[in-house]
């Protein structure tokens, strides 16, 4: 059971970072150019 537990927290707490990085990766392909080529908004 706390073999269990220790694996559930693990997943739990790789999530945000997961998801943060996926925030990342997602915002530098969007300041690159985005999936039209250029950018939707000039900055």
């Amino acid at each position: 059971m706390t073999r269990t537990i220790s694996i559930t927290l693990r997943i739990l707490s790789g999530i945000p970072f997961l998801a943060g990085s996926a925030a990342l990766v997602w915002g530098i392909f969007c300041f690159l150019g985005g999936p039209g080529g250029r950018s939707p908004r000039p900055h």
